[in-house]
């Protein structure tokens, strides 16, 4: 059963408030390079620029704007030196971000067609799929984030960074609890009658739970019919 998503233009505050944490993260990277901090610079304009796929992809604002938050805090924390001004920082940090990191990718896939859409069925077993793949997901970017530690202590000789097998367990058990919120949001999300795209009356074209690849198709031909 196909629901009718329910209106939320990029007028929305979820919408403002994503494109300001892009704009925040855009100027932290500027004000950083200036600083003479390249690494640090460099790593705060790699994330404006991967923010610029959800919007591309035109994903739910308000996962758009928490994917945003935990990227503008994790590049923070590195610059400021977060991590060794209070040790529940890192632990903070290695919860939220994998979540909404699952998240943002299991709407990009499911935006490129590759996974269902979040209301394509209220089947409880299908309620199961969607947490399950968004904390599997969110697992292998724990997993990767330690590989990136361990690679950046062991080749790069960085100090600064807590590498052990304690600390990565730990590390990978936030990021699943972290996962499940999420998944579980995610689930919550598309039972309230919202897909994996914003709406329709913001600027585009189709049918609002079209994946993204249908709908280019569809203008393609809309294009050539004119």
């Amino acid at each position: 059963m196909t629901r009718t998503a329910v209106t939320q233009p990029w007028t929305e505050p979820s919408g403002v408030v994503a494109d300001l944490l892009r704009l925040a993260i855009l100027v932290s990277g500027v004000v950083v390079l200036l600083s003479g901090q390249l690494e640090g610079g460099l790593r705060f304009l790699g994330a404006f620029v991967l923010l610029l796929v959800p919007r591309r992809m035109a994903v739910p604002r308000p996962f758009d704007a928490a994917f945003a938050a935990g990227l503008l805090i994790a590049a923070w924390a590195n610059a400021a030196h977060w991590y060794e001004a209070a040790w529940w920082v890192d632990d903070v940090i290695h919860s939220f971000l994998p979540g909404v990191t699952a998240a943002m990718l299991y709407l990009l896939l499911a935006r490129t067609d590759v996974l269902p859409d979040l209301h394509d069925s209220t089947l409880v077993h299908r309620s199961f799929a969607v947490v399950l793949l968004t904390v599997a997901l969110g697992l292998a970017v724990a997993a990767l984030w330690e590989m990136y530690e361990w690679t950046a202590v062991t080749v790069f000789d960085q100090t600064s960074i807590n590498v052990g097998y304690d600390d990565t367990i730990l590390d990978m058990a936030l990021g699943g609890a972290g996962s499940v919120l999420a998944g579980v949001l995610l689930r919550a999300w598309g039972l309230s009658g919202h897909g994996t795209r914003r709406p329709v009356g913001d600027g585009d074209r189709g049918r609002d739970d079209e994946p993204w690849g249908r709908q280019r198709e569809t203008r393609s031909r809309a294009s050539g019919s004119s």
